[in-house]
């Protein structure tokens, strides 16, 4: 017979254990994108052409899809395990600990499974898989531990139905499989194996255990709470607070690391003020974005399964957007010097960055749209309907940032000033097009309110 955990009802013991639990996973997930920044600014350090991605890069992009998506599939679980508790316990504690190790250890696995030659280390990737399933196992004996001490619950009389709790298993399970089958090809390959050989497996395991986490028996209605709620809105903020310090990383490797070199580091050298403009542009640009959203939010007051779809999708651009930055920066960094006061020639790299660049920011803005479109269709979830902002602003933006990041792939016979002139002036835009969006909304409305008078 279980003994009762002595619980502890404090809003701000709860809410501290919650505020870090989010903080380390938005950490863990945000590195990830790292090692993508890394393979590129080699790329671009060594003149290679971005037009033709080697598999390096290909294979580092799918791992980092794949782990974040993980990562912010097994935060949701999480969320909704914590949804159910009024308080909690020394040893619930010690289970999120558990669970919080894993997912950061699952970063480092994640994060160089890459090896030379278009290789992969069998062993290597077992250890992924299995910290995959390891991750997924502690959070499915957290939930275990919540359920067998009803004096922490919300609802103490509410049970997991027997065929859920069976389901919930197959997720760790086909990871663990996984990991044990690449145990034994590495040991039967006696050597790395190459990209090609695992291709199917990537295409196929990832999905399908997020498909069996998704679908199978229904649980227990979850409660929405206040907390719950908080967390739906902190959780993105800090992901993208860590996304746009990452955009100092280009900035960093300015300064030498030997301390008798530090000397030689020079103010004057262009390059470094390239990737200082750089970080100032992408910072503005993530800044907005956030206001846009947290504009958008201050009129929520509830939280659906589809709306956090939608916040995924949103994060998950707004950390991919660190990607062009850095290569922005890398590119201005090795081709746009300045030599006896003229331009370097600059290589077609900086348009397919530039094209990469309002791509992202694109689909930036049409996440923003689709969110503002699912909250018109569920006004329950509104403080006030009347007070949402049309999605029409956003898909106008969105097009803009299409249109003028393609800019210098389409006008190649321009000088050099004018390549990047496409992408500054989205910036200068945007609120121009938002705000005539939203005017022609509040016509819309007036009339619309005349209309009915």
């Amino acid at each position: 017979m279980e003994r009762p955990a002595r619980a502890a009802h404090t809003e701000r013991g709860m809410d501290r254990i919650t505020i870090f639990t989010d903080a380390v996973v938005a950490i863990a997930a945000t590195f990830l994108i790292v090692p993508v920044i890394d393979l590129y600014g080699d790329a671009i350090s060594e003149g290679e052409d971005l037009s033709v991605l080697s598999a390096a890069v290909v294979f580092q992009v799918a791992i980092f899809l794949a782990t974040f998506t993980v990562m912010t599939v097994l935060w949701w679980q999480h969320h909704e395990v914590f949804e159910r508790l009024k308080g909690y316990s020394r040893a619930l504690i010690v289970w999120n600990f558990l669970w919080l190790f894993s997912i950061v250890f699952l970063a480092f696995p994640g994060g160089y499974l890459n090896g030379p030659l278009g290789t992969v280390n069998a062993e290597f990737t077992a250890l992924y898989f299995f910290s995959m399933g390891f991750s997924w196992t502690l959070l499915n004996l957290t939930r275990v531990y919540v359920f067998r001490h009803p004096e922490l619950l919300v609802d103490p009389d509410s049970r997991l139905p027997r065929p859920y709790r069976l389901w919930s298993w197959l997720p760790p399970a086909s990871l663990f499989s996984l990991a044990l089958a690449f145990l034994l090809i590495g040991v039967l390959a006696d050597g790395p194996v190459s990209w090609p050989n695992i291709t199917p497996v990537w295409l196929l395991a990832i999905p399908l255990a997020i498909w069996l986490a998704s679908s199978g028996p229904r649980r227990p209605p979850v409660p929405h709470t206040e907390r719950g709620m908080d967390r739906i809105v902190f959780f993105p903020d800090a992901v993208v607070a860590i996304a746009i310090t990452f955009l100092l990383l280009p900035l960093l490797d300015t300064v030498p690391s030997d301390s008798a070199d530090f000397q030689l580091l020079d103010f004057s050298d262009s390059t470094l003020w390239a990737k200082i403009a750089v970080f100032a542009f992408t910072f503005w640009v993530m800044s907005r974005q956030w206001l846009v959203n947290h504009r958008l939010f201050e009129n929520v007051n509830d939280y659906s399964q589809g709306l956090w779809k939608r916040i995924y999708w949103w994060l998950l651009l707004i950390v991919v957007l660190a990607i062009p930055s850095a290569l922005m920066g890398h590119a201005l960094a090795t081709k746009f010097g300045v030599k006896d006061g003229a331009y370097q020639e600059l290589t077609d790299n900086f348009m397919w960055i530039s094209l990469l660049f309002g791509t992202v920011m694109a689909l930036i803005s049409l996440t923003t749209a689709l969110t503002e479109r699912y909250l018109r269709h569920h006004p329950e979830l509104l403080v006030d309907p009347t007070q949402l902002p049309s999605p029409r602003a956003n898909y106008y933006v969105a097009i803009l940032y299409l249109v003028l990041g393609a800019l210098p792939l389409a006008l190649i016979w321009v000088d050099l000033n004018t390549i990047g002139f496409g992408l500054f002036l989205s910036v200068l835009l945007a609120p121009f097009v938002s705000r005539l969006a939203e005017r022609q909304d509040a016509a819309k409305r007036a009339a619309s309110t005349q209309a009915q008078v």
